[in-house]
């Protein structure tokens, strides 16, 4: 299909508007996980074998278990090239991002979408803001590459039914394959042909044995190369084990989450983008609003399970009747809410594991693809509606048009926060680089960055997270060339220079410095709070205790830090340090049963009866479905020789959780003090 005048000058006005919205983005430095992965990408030595740059396949420093080979590949190489020239970075990505553009534009049109409506469709795409960061933060590169090579397998494998020509069928199968490698929440799309061929087969055809072999051979491949990457010995050990995704609830969670996700993001915040604010800052940029933070609340799975069904039953009464007596664009619209379900779906059953519920609603680059499908969706909706409804037309345009300029507003508003937020990081690497390049910084005049300069840099400057868990030593230097890495030093003492933590400047090491400049704690409590989880499920009770403290001097009203601290003494014997401390998130929040029974397990270590009783009675009466409560004061009737009250407890523990080894121990061992009475 030729692209004609309309074409070209509907994609000239695309691309001079995605450069008028975003232009301030070319500027963006790279965030988050960028930095762990520069970090890896110059100690490729320390990995084992002979070939050290394979073990970029593998990286994955955090759960080190995921398997997108190429994802990391795509930044060796544009980092080998470019070293700290991050404009590359963003303008690759815009680029991919442009051309996604132009491929999901073919695609509506090979599956008779009006070339109007998709052109309509396609802007809309194009500015949406519940995506917008996948194109303003360069890290996800490897997203719109994958998502860029299925849609072409997808027009490829439409060609293919047209013409039954062989070398366009192993193109379609390339693009699949290379396509997985990049992302592995699309894993499941290669089997959309079979509905994909449903839909637009005109006849039945013996070259269906063609798609189960592609299918064999392609999945055949993956596992292959899996097997191969796992054998390059890149981790001993991965952070998460087979029982971590062996939860039978994670299932219907994860089914709820992917459908509420669609209803949430793809439908209420692409049409009314400003209720996912005020957004979270942090060491990214989160959706946020009222209505998500309700639903992330104590009862968030069964409100989101119910804000689900609502919408699903009204949508399938309007429009299931209508769709399913036009066949064809029945199965198209099957084919692509395939799609959408398998990405979201193995996207929140592997957040489960290491994010809370909610996660993904927050992530702009989880809405990327949903909303390209969704609005195709919404296309031939449309289409069909508008030929029976024409008096529609006008007022429909009205709505996109308003819901358009709703996101580009929006949009706007996340670019001018990373403009603000980063000013000075970008000052702080300008004057590295032109230290650089004016021959100031060299290998006998080394720089030295102390990590504390980012405490007077927004939390969006430096994953705290990330950077003190994987990063070992050094800092922004990871970000430079080898060769430039080199004149960057780990010892104050051997430096000539270091950054002023006034004007982030380049100052001589034996300026005195007059600080006046503040330091910035907005967002970062969040990241000491998570840094300190880490380190405490590590057993490292000392680093987690100065994290949760760091966590509490930024914001003194942390009812999640008063916890941890409370918890974390209790483990160390610190019982009257633990007291004060859940005595203090109690004051925060009076209602929160965790609270209670955390004062009340004090308690009962200091056989302060009485006390400990009401607290895990208290307790109790917030939450009667919590098995630890039950336990405590099983627990706690055991150390007064309560027994039979002590066994009356356990089985009520058992009776909620009939699994719970706590519960089941405690109780053999009750039995065994009451029959030797």
């Amino acid at each position: 299909m030729r692209i004609n005048k309309f074409d070209t000058i509907y994609f000239g006005l695309i691309f001079t508007g995605l450069i008028a919205v975003y232009y301030k983005f070319f500027s963006f430095p790279m965030l988050s996980d960028c930095w762990e992965m520069f970090y890896s990408f110059h100690h490729l030595d320390l990995f084992p074998g002979p070939i050290k740059w394979l073990h970029v396949l593998n990286l994955d420093a955090f759960e080190k278990i995921r398997y997108q080979p190429l994802s990391h590949m795509i930044y060796f190489w544009i980092h080998h090239l470019a070293g700290a020239n991050y404009v590359w970075f963003n303008l690759i990505n815009f680029i991919f991002y442009f051309l996604n553009i132009i491929l999901l534009y073919r695609l509506f049109l090979l599956i008779s979408v009006d070339r109007i409506i998709a052109a309509v469709s396609c802007s809309l795409f194009a500015f949406m803001f519940s995506h917008c960061g996948i194109l303003i933060w360069a890290q996800h590169i490897y997203v719109l590459l994958g998502f860029g090579l299925f849609l072409s397998g997808f027009i490829l494998y439409i060609k293919y039914l047209e013409s039954k020509k062989i070398p366009v069928f192993i193109l379609t199968s390339i693009c699949f394959l290379f396509g997985m490698w990049c992302y592995e929440p699309f894993f499941f799309w290669p089997l959309g042909i079979i509905i994909l061929r449903i839909a637009l087969s005109r006849e039945e055809q013996p070259y269906k044995i063609y798609d189960w072999v592609l299918l064999i051979l392609l999945y055949f491949l993956y596992f292959f190369f899996f097997l191969f990457t796992r054998m390059l010995g890149t981790y001993t050990s991965t952070s998460y084990g087979l029982s971590s995704f062996l939860k039978p609830d994670f299932i219907i969670i994860s089914a709820i989450s992917s459908l509420f996700n669609i209803i949430y993001n793809g439908f209420l915040i692409n049409a009314i983008p400003l209720l996912a604010f005020p957004l979270e800052v942090t060491e990214n940029i989160y959706m946020r609003g009222p209505l998500l933070s309700y639903v992330q609340g104590k009862n968030n799975i069964l409100v989101a399970a119910l804000i689900v069904v609502i919408p699903m039953v009204i949508f399938f009464k309007s429009f299931l009747r209508m769709i399913i007596s036009r066949g064809r664009d029945f199965w198209v619209i099957t084919f692509l809410a395939f799609l959408i379900i398998t990405e979201l779906y193995i996207i929140s059953f592997c957040r489960l594991i290491t994010n809370p519920f909610g996660y993904i609603f927050t992530e702009f680059r989880y809405q990327y693809a949903q909303n390209a499908f969704l609005i195709l969706i919404f296309s031939i909706i449309i289409g069909n509606f508008c030929k029976l409804k024409k008096k529609l037309r006008k007022n429909l345009l009205f709505a996109l048009i308003l819901i358009a300029s709703l996101n580009i507003l929006c949009v706007n508003r996340v670019i001018e926060i990373g403009n603000s937020d980063l000013a000075d990081f970008k000052q702080l690497v300008l004057n590295i680089k032109n230290g650089i390049n004016n021959g100031n910084i060299t290998e006998n005049r080394k720089l030295y960055i102390d990590r504390k300069i980012f405490d007077y840099l927004p939390s969006l400057c430096w994953n705290i997270e990330m950077g003190d868990q994987f990063i070992k030593n050094g800092s922004l230097e990871w970000m430079f060339s080898r060769k430039e890495a080199s004149l960057f030093t780990h010892d104050i003492e051997d430096a000539v220079w270091i950054i002023s933590k006034n004007d982030f400047n380049l100052i001589k090491n034996n300026s005195v410095e007059n600080i006046k400049r503040p330091v910035i704690a907005a967002g970062k409590d969040e990241q000491y709070l998570n840094l300190g989880y880490v380190f405490n499920n590590k057993g490292d009770y000392k680093k987690a205790e100065e994290m949760f403290t760091k966590a509490l001097a930024i914001n003194p009203r942390s009812f999640k830090a008063y916890m941890n601290l409370g918890h974390l003494y209790n483990w160390q014997g610190r019982i009257y340090e633990s007291e004060k401390a859940f005595q203090l998130a109690i004051k925060l929040k009076p209602h929160d049963d965790g609270a209670y029974r955390g004062l009340g397990v004090c308690y009962t270590k200091q056989e302060k009866w009485v006390e400990a009783e009401n607290m895990l009675k208290m307790a109790l009466k917030l939450n009667p479905k919590s098995s630890d409560i039950y336990n405590s004061l099983g627990h706690l009737y055991r150390a007064q020789g309560r027994l039979e009250e002590c066994e009356v407890m356990f089985h009520k523990a058992l009776k909620i959780e009939p699994k719970n080894n706590e519960a089941i121990r405690a109780l053999k061992e009750c039995r065994i003090e009451d029959t030797q009475k």
